[in-house]
Formats: structure tokens, C-alpha cells, sequence
């Protein structure tokens, strides 16, 4: 084998070996990526629950199941009967 094949093969091996290096840099990357945008995620849902139970707290028993129904006739499920009627009395 001469110096030239040696060497070239040798480049090769580098060139291979840099290119596993880069790769697994760039999956470690992603993959903190993809931790950080779970979490920002994650505070974004758990500031609009808050956002929603602090708006509810301000609503009394009639306003919610007045809302309850509005959504359960816009969504198809409300039935009629005894259990969606409100007791008097």
C-alpha cells in the first residue's frame, strides 16, 4: 500500500468519523430543542388554566350553568330530560 492510498484512506476515516461527530451534536441539539419548546409548551397550558379558573371563581352557579348548557346545545349534547332541568323549589 503507498503513502497516497494510506493517506487517503486515512482523510476517509476522518472525514467519516466528523461527519458521526457533527450528527450526533446536531441530534443533541434537537433534542434540547425539543425538551425546551415541551416545556414552554407546558407553561403556556398551565398559565391559560389559571387564566380560566381565575375567570370562572368570578362567575356565580347560575352564570356557569347557564354557560354549561349554551356549550352542551352548541355541541350537540344536551338531552332532554330530567337531568338538564334545574330543580325549583
Amino acid at each position: 500500500m503507498g503513502w497516497l492510498s494510506a493517506f487517503s484512506a486515512l482523510a476517509r476515516l476522518f472525514n467519516s468519523l466528523t461527519g458521526i461527530y457533527r450528527d450526533s451534536r446536531l441530534r443533541r441539539a434537537g433534542a434540547r430543542e425539543a425538551r425546551l419548546a415541551a416545556l414552554e409548551a407546558g407553561q403556556a397550558r398551565a398559565k391559560r388554566l389559571a387564566e380560566i379558573t381565575t375567570h370562572l371563581d368570578t362567575l356565580d352557579n347560575d352564570e356557569l350553568d347557564l354557560r354549561l348548557r349554551q356549550y352542551q346545545r352548541a355541541t350537540g349534547r344536551l338531552r332532554m330530560g330530567p337531568a338538564n332541568h334545574r330543580g325549583r323549589g
